[in-house]
């Protein structure tokens, strides 16, 4: 059984602004609606900002004599415009893997660079999309504590919709934001099967690479 507890730590998990901007436009802005960033999901938009560390607690494994693994991860974040409606944002983190009786692992996640372009406003029904790809360079974290050899190239679509414009009462201050993307990876995960010379047993093995997969996600806001 996984148990998993998230909190935010020094601040929001928001964004900290810089370079004069206001609160309000270190994030995304369609007419009325704010779409802030959240602890899982990026905001649809672009702005100057930089995410204050935010601590991540996860704990896996069974209670057995070992005891469970517990994992804490903080993670960082800087984003810079380059036009109105481009940026690029550059993410990492940093984990400590703790498992009685085994020595602590720490050590740095893979590096992720995103470029985004922010499509479409609709200011009057707040609505906003944009694009985006990030790129995951391997070999830039610490093997030992989860970082893939390999990197990956991720297409990566966003939006934020604010229900103010609808008749729905007290629902009008609802706002759902999402993302869908598709991981391409450097070197595409394969198995195969292999005899043992001397014994003749057979097993499987895999050339370590990493399966192409859809991720998605949604948050609801209120």
């Amino acid at each position: 059984m996984t148990c998993i507890r998230t909190v935010a730590t020094l601040a929001s998990a928001a964004a900290l602004v810089f370079l004069q901007q206001t609160e309000a436009d270190a994030h995304a802005v369609a007419g009325a609606r704010v779409f802030p960033v959240t602890l899982t999901l990026d905001d649809p938009g672009v702005a100057d900002e930089a995410s204050v560390p935010t601590f991540v607690y996860q704990r896996s494994g069974s209670d057995d004599a070992t005891g469970p693994t517990h994992n804490y991860m903080f993670n960082f974040e800087f984003d810079k415009t380059i036009t109105p409606n481009f940026g690029i944002g550059v993410n990492d983190n940093w984990n400590v893997f703790q498992t009685n009786g085994s020595k602590t692992q720490t050590g740095f996640g893979n590096l992720l660079v995103t470029g985004k372009y922010q499509a479409y406003i609709n200011a009057e029904h707040e609505f906003i999309a944009s694009v985006g790809l990030q790129r995951v360079f391997g070999r830039t974290g610490t093997a030992h504590t989860g970082a893939a050899e390999y990197g990956a190239t991720v297409p990566t679509a966003y939006f934020g919709k604010g229900l103010g414009d609808l008749p729905i009462g007290y629902l009008r201050p609802l706002a759902i934001t999402g993302e869908l993307s598709y991981s391409i990876a450097d070197k595409k995960l394969k198995t195969m099967t292999v005899t043992d010379p001397t014994t003749g047993v057979v097993s499987m093995t895999d050339n370590r690479g990493d399966s192409n997969a859809w991720a998605a996600g949604i948050s609801i806001q209120y």
